[in-house]
């Protein structure tokens, strides 16, 4: 019986005019496996097809169709009766929508199991900019990506250059290998691999490491990492599309975050500076809280926002990794979600360059992710970001290492939860992602269960659960 895939184009990969590379490897590939395939804005009614046969619909955004898998599904079924059939578990990226066959008489949908993801647990849709970056690097580097299997694809995809350019974000830049804790230089370390879930960048499996402890002060690094001169490099238009459309840390006076600030009973007239602030929510929530303070927003030069001026938001291009923030210039300095992007030897420096610029009794408030905390390990959350996230600190070594730090003292400790803020989004994306049936089948039963129940969310951030940890530290 024929086989026609029927393509539903997404307008996000309009961005750069991606869509044409991806089509054109889809084609290669179906044509590869003599499938037939159409391209259309929308769906066609199903009842409107007229050529009989077995269609499989599916999104743009999905490239690497496993075909292999289908095929196979579609002769076991071939004795059955069937108009609609359900692939479940196959790797994200490869699946399909729908598969529907003309003339069939059963009206009860057939579900199959795959165990394609949980061979894998590998994420190659292509939903993300960034991973959308990734895959068409790799389309440049892997010739004839379109005749891979899934399996082939995962197999290069473990391999060492394929691994690096995958972990440097696409990007020709060189990236180093630590064979010691950076922060303490103990060689006793361990290796951390993903199993439950997948990192925002893809296409990186169960069998790669990416992540290590330090087993004397357990920290947690990435491992392999940029050079630090390459880092900024990483922070680039994809991105930037990825986090201008993110729907976490939310700032207002409900927020977990917003509430942290005003308990710290600042100055009338403070003056802030908000480091690594992306789009510039943190200072609008500011500057509209506290209209008499002098507020500054400032990132990486590509992530500038000019339109906050007229807000009264000064900006600032700055690399405080780097060049010198200022020397006694801030009542308070914040960086929500940074201090994990820091490159493990400069550290220490930008803790430096903080208190340097802050007034005497000044404060430093920071949020990151906690591994203290059992949902920031949930699904694998803590290893969401590389190559971004060079660190996953814990409430355990933070204290340790602030509580003996020359420039600073701990005034307050908090707690919030960007799982907790988007918990649907999270359980919708473990439903889709996770490798196993009993994973899947809980993601659903959380999600079911957030949307009938109210989760306290300001007495889970309260306790450790909060996945992520909120420090005040007040210049000496």
């Amino acid at each position: 019986m024929q086989i026609r895939h029927i393509v539903k184009m997404n307008s996000r990969l309009s961005f750069k005019d991606s869509a044409k590379p991806i089509q054109r490897f889809m084609e290669m590939r179906a044509q590869k496996y003599q499938i037939e395939i159409a391209f259309c804005s929308e769906f066609p009614d199903k009842n409107s097809l007229k050529i009989s046969g077995i269609y499989l619909f599916s999104d743009m955004i999905n490239p690497f169709s496993d075909y292999d898998e289908i095929l196979n599904v579609l002769k076991q079924y071939s004795a059955f009766d069937w108009t609609r059939l359900q692939v479940e578990g196959l790797v994200p990226g490869t699946g399909f929508v729908d598969i529907f066959k003309t003339g069939g008489e059963a009206d009860l949908p057939k579900t199959y199991y795959s165990g394609q993801q949980a061979r894998f647990n590998l994420q190659i849709n292509i939903f993300k900019y960034k991973r959308l970056k990734v895959f068409l690097r790799l389309l440049g580097k892997i010739k004839d990506l379109h005749t891979y299997s899934v399996e082939q694809f995962a197999s290069k995809l473990e391999s060492k250059e394929i691994f690096e350019l995958v972990i440097s974000y696409g990007e020709d830049i060189e990236i180093e290998y630590f064979d010691h804790c950076p922060v303490c230089r103990c060689k006793n370390v361990q290796k951390l691999y993903q199993q439950d879930s997948q990192p925002f960048l893809g296409f990186i499996t169960k069998n790669s490491s990416f992540y290590t402890r330090c087993l004397q002060c357990e920290v947690i690094y990435l491992n392999p990492c940029p050079k630090r001169e390459d880092i900024p490099r990483i922070y680039d238009e994809f991105d930037r599309q990825d986090f201008a459309a993110s729907l976490n840390f939310p700032y207002d006076e409900k927020s977990q975050r917003g509430n942290f600030l005003e308990k710290l009973k600042l100055p009338e007239k403070s003056k802030s500076l908000d480091m690594g602030g992306g789009i510039g929510k943190f200072s609008q929530f500011l500057k509209k809280k506290y209209p008499a303070w002098d507020v500054t927003h400032s990132d990486f030069e590509i992530k500038q926002y000019p339109e906050l001026e007229k807000m009264g938001i000064q900006t600032r291009a700055l690399d405080f990794t780097s060049s010198s923030i200022g020397d006694s210039q801030f009542d308070l300095i914040t960086m929500w979600e940074v201090i994990e992007h820091i490159h493990p030897e400069r550290l220490e420096f930008v803790f430096q360059n903080i208190a340097r610029a802050l007034v005497r009794g000044g404060m430093f408030v920071f949020s990151t992710p906690n591994f203290d905390s059992s949902l920031c390990k949930a699904l694998d959350f803590y290893s969401a970001c590389p190559p971004f996230h060079t660190f996953v600190f814990s409430e355990t070594w933070l204290t340790h290492y602030f509580s003996k730090h020359a420039d600073f003292e701990i005034s307050k400790i908090g707690y919030c939860s960007d799982f907790l803020d988007d918990l649907g989004g999270w359980m919708k994306y473990g439903q889709q992602t996770s490798p196993s049936i009993s994973l899947r089948g809980m993601s659903e039963f959380v999600s079911v269960l957030s949307e009938n129940s109210k989760i306290d969310k300001e007495l889970m951030a309260d306790s450790v659960e909060g996945t992520e940890i909120i420090y005040c530290l007040k210049r000496k």
